[in-house]
Parts: structure tokens; sequence; C-alpha cells
């Protein structure tokens, strides 16, 4: 009994040439072609009626080689080693199957690439092949530089490849890390430039899956857009839109998963006690992040101590060089000012992955950070608590104290947030999903720091030195505040003209965005509409009270997304 093996050709773009299995298979086989040693020590190694038994119980007679090579591993072949590389990557890879996500800065890396991950490795919980997820990271210039080794941090991730190797990888379809690429795979897009996406995917042969958060751009070269929201279907042709499915908010889907299973990548305060003899089991020290909860709690309304609670207002300058730059000296000049007005207001702010304490106080010091001095803005240095069960601390140059959140998520410190003073960027989106009311802020004073915001010519103008570059910058990113003139993502979903939180862009004072600021912490009213407004743009049906962490739009955002990849990988 013989059988039909179909054979690579060894000239790229060939058809694949037919050759028989028998006694002249050896002779049979074209010496350059990339199989013939693989073949070769296979027959060496079992006689024609093994294999004849093999390729029986696969229950076909007519076989590709990826096919044999199947039917090789199944039945324990022991193999010679005259195999090429090659032939032994695709040995160890024939029963893997790899989602290569492209991602770029810390946004969507902490708030799209986590929740995603987690619900590919549980969808794909039990199944017998091995998934392989590997991160893309690709050239941003909003990037802090340190995405790779948040994204190393998450346990689902097995690789991850920093930005200056993508063009090798689109050039040659291997990675920077060790092995390659499965023959089954997808590329899912969660951040970056869409096209690259789906020019990789053709690279590698995979089918291309594009989260959609604002924009479709290319239906007709990807096999799916996965859509935030439904209205994104409006900019799709409609012989395109059986290419889409709206999936939700992955945004509300980081929130949902809040931090469980996250550790504190930083430090960890909750060491076992040392001592002679039996030790009883216990129960984990509480962080100081979880006892610095314990004092933010709120309690019910309409009690006594729920009228003395101390205001918390959390600050969040952002988590990039050139927000820090300019942030960080004016929201603390912004917290001494409302220290001044309320004294007994607590400040916190949540120190992003990417973001060490060290950083904070270089952008905080007036001789590491030119525009503290050049606008007046304020100062501050790192301090130890007077407690060491407490967090840790920077303290202003007029005395006020902001303590410093170090664990990531910091969903848990929002939600007991009674208002937030924040840059715009991913954390608007986040503070919108869990209905904590925010004023918006973005300083314009130095546009020449943001550079990168523009691609093109435009973008490469603003990356010249000197002030060449600098007079670029400021231009292009007076173009762009004027062509986008809402910023902040809960105003970006609602209606047009409808501005449900507070966005102060320009030439700020620190006065008016502190009299914008004291407003919310006063007057309890506001905070409790704007919250409700924050989760109706979230969930439709949701009501004035409740938990903020469930039952938004957007929930099951990430199984949805990671159904979809594993529907193009069966």
């Amino acid at each position: 009994m013989s059988f039909r093996i179909l054979l690579p050709s060894s000239k790229r773009g060939a058809r694949h040439r037919p050759a028989y299995l028998g006694a002249a298979l050896r002779s049979a086989l074209p010496r350059r072609c990339p199989w013939h040693n693989f073949i070769a020590s296979c027959l060496s190694d079992t006689s024609s009626s093994n294999y004849t038994r093999r390729a029986d119980n696969a229950d076909a007679t007519e076989l590709e080689v990826r096919d044999f090579l199947r039917i090789c591993v199944a039945d324990n072949f022991q193999l010679r080693l005259q195999t090429t590389n090659k032939e032994r990557d695709l040995l160890r890879n024939q029963n893997q199957l790899d989602v290569v996500i492209l991602s770029n800065g810390p946004g969507e890396v902490a708030a799209w690439v986590r929740p995603t991950v987690r619900a590919l490795r549980q969808e794909h919980e039990g199944e017998t092949s091995r998934l392989k997820i590997s991160v893309i990271l690709v050239p941003c210039p909003h990037a802090s530089g340190k995405e790779a080794a948040v994204v190393r941090s998450y346990p689902e991730v097995d690789d991850c490849q920093e930005p200056e190797h993508l063009s090798s990888l689109l050039l040659t379809g291997r990675p920077a890390f060790p092995g390659r690429f499965a023959s089954r795979g997808v590329v899912l897009f969660l951040g970056g430039d869409q096209l690259t996406a789906i020019l990789l995917g053709k690279r590698l042969g995979y089918p291309t899956l594009l989260y959609a958060e604002a924009d479709v751009l290319w239906p007709q070269f990807s096999n799916r857009y996965l859509l935030r929201q439904p209205g994104l279907l409006q900019k799709v042709p409609p012989p395109l839109q059986s290419r889409c499915r709206v999936v939700g908010d992955l945004f509300m889907a980081a929130v949902a998963a809040g931090d469980d299973g996250n550790a504190d990548l930083r430090h960890s305060d909750n060491e076992q006690p040392s001592g002679a003899g039996p030790r009883l089991p216990q129960a984990p020290a509480p962080s100081r992040e979880q006892r610095a909860l314990q004092g933010m709690q709120r309690a019910p309304v309409g009690t006594d101590a729920a009228n003395v609670r101390t205001p918390v207002v959390g600050l969040l300058p952002g988590s990039k060089p050139a927000k820090l730059a300019i942030g960080l000296p004016f929201f603390i000049a912004a917290a001494e000012q409302l220290a001044q007005r309320c004294p007994d207001v607590r400040f916190v702010l949540p120190v992003a992955p990417t973001v060490t304490v060290e950083m904070l106080a270089e952008y905080a010091c007036p001789s590491t950070n030119q525009y503290i001095e050049q606008f007046g803005w304020g100062r501050a240095a790192p301090a130890p608590p007077e407690d060491p069960q407490r967090l840790p601390e920077l303290r202003t140059g007029g005395g006020a104290r902001i303590e410093l959140w170090t664990r990531a998520p910091a969903y848990d410190l929002f939600e007991q947030c009674d208002v937030c003073l924040t840059t715009v960027g991913t954390n608007t989106a986040e503070l919108g999903a869990l209905g904590v009311p925010m004023v918006v802020v973005l300083p314009t004073q130095a546009l020449d720091v943001f550079r990168g915001a523009a691609g093109g010519l435009a973008g490469l103008a603003t990356q010249l030195p000197g002030p060449v570059g600098a007079a670029a910058a400021r231009a292009v990113n007076r173009a762009l505040l004027a062509a986008n003139p809402v910023l902040a993502w809960p105003n970006m979903w609602a209606e047009p003209g409808r501005e449900v939180v507070p966005e102060l862009v320009g030439p700020l004072e620190v006065a008016e965005v502190v009299d914008v600021l004291e407003s919310l912490v006063v007057d309890e009213g506001k905070r409790t509409a704007m919250s409700a407004e924050l989760r109706a743009l979230g969930n439709p049906n949701a009501e004035s009270s409740g938990s903020t962490r469930e039952g938004n739009y957007g929930d099951g955002a990430a199984e949805i997304i990671a159904s979809e990849c594993f529907s193009y990988l069966s």
C-alpha cells in the first residue's frame, strides 16, 4: 500500500510536487527539499508496515507533510538527529497555538492587555494543545520605556518583544525572543498602528483581529474587527459590516477584573514572623495599601461617621515623561492651594507601574525639572511616613502631604476617592468606568515638551533638535488641540456638546483649577450627580447607587475577544 505525500518545493512559490512512498522514496526526494533529511530519518527508524498502520489510524489516504509529522509524534517515533533546525522547530510547534498581541503605551498595556491575556488563559484551560501568548510592543512616542517589564510581570504572557525589534520581525517573521511562531496562530491588535498588525498577520500567515476603540481603518484587509461600541459600525461600509462584532469596552473589562491575582511588584510587607518552634497558620498581614483603604472607607450616608469622614482627593498627573514634567509640579501646586482652603483633605497619588518613587522625586525637584522655576509651580521631596505602616509620602514645599500608592492597578483606591484631579489619557476612562468624579486638566504652557503626537512629516519635524523642533512641536500641538476640542474619554463617550466632567485645557492658572476642584470637594450633591452620569455612560441601565465594579457595559469584553481568537485557531 502506498501513500501520496505532498512535499514543499525548494523554490519559493512553486507548486507542491508529489512523491510516492515506496522502495525508491529516498532517491525520489529532491536533495534540496527541506524535508529530505527528516523523511529519510523517519524511514530508517521504522518499517513500511509500521508506517502503513500509523497512516491507517489517521484515517487518511493522502497526507501532507505536516500531517505525517503529527502522526510521528503521536505514536512516539524515535527519530534520528538528522533534522535541520527548521524541521526541529516544526516538531516542537506542531501542537502549539500562538496568540501574538500588538500593543504600545502604558495605558494599553495595563487596561487592555492585562484582562485579555487572563481571559485567553481561562478560555484555553483544559485544552490539550499548548497556548503561547506573545506580546509585541510597537514604537510609541508616549511610551515610558518600562512597558516590557510590566508585560513580563503578567504570569499569563510567555514572551515579550521590545519595540526596537519590530522592523526585523516584519521582515523575517522571526521574533527577537527564542523560538519561532507555530503554523497556527492569530494576531490580535490591542494598541499601536492598525496597519502594522495587518502587515504582521500577512507576514506570519495568521488571521488578524483588531480591537477598535474609535476608528475602523482597514476592514477590507482584516479578518475581524472587534468594536468598543455600536456607533463604530457606521464607519464601516455595509458589505464589510459582517466582519465586525461589538464586544464592549476593554476599559470596563479591566475595571471589572480589578487587581485580583496581581501582586504588588515593587514591595511587599507581608513577611512571616520568625521564631523557634512550630508555626500556626496565619492570615497574611494587611499591606500598607490595605491599611490605607481601611482609613478611607465610606460610612453609610446619613450617619455621623459619614459627616466626619476626611475627603480623599486623588492626583493622577500621568505616567509618561512629558506629562510628569508638566503635570506633577502643577498638581503639587494645586494640592497646596486646596490644602490651604480645605485643611482636612487627604491627597493620594497612585504611582503607575512604569513609574518609580525616585522618578517622581526627580520631576518634583527644581534642580532636575526646569518648569518648576519657570512657571512657579510646586515642588516636593520624598519623606518617610511618621508611621512605618503608612504609605510613603511626598512632602510639598508648602507643607502638604501626598501619599504614594504603589500597588497597581489602583481601582480599589479610585473607588474611595471623592474626586480626582487627572490629566488626559487612560486615567479618565478608568475613572469614568468606576463612576469617580474628576476634573481633567492639561496645562499648555510648555507645548514643546509633547513630541510625537502626530505622524508623517509633521511628526518628523517635531523630532528635530533645537529651536526648530520645539517650534514645530508647538505648532503641531496647537493644531491638534484645535482639531480635538474634547480630550477626556467620558466627554468623548457622551453626546456631542455634553460635558460630563470638567475639562480645562490651555495656559491654566493653578487657582482656577483649584476653584473647580474645591466646588466638587465641598458639594456632595455635585459629586453624586457626576458619578451617576459617568455610570450611565458605561451602562445605560445603571442605577444611581450600587457597585461600580459590576454590571458595566463592557463586562465580558475580554472574554468575547478571547473566544473570537480561538474561533480562528480551531
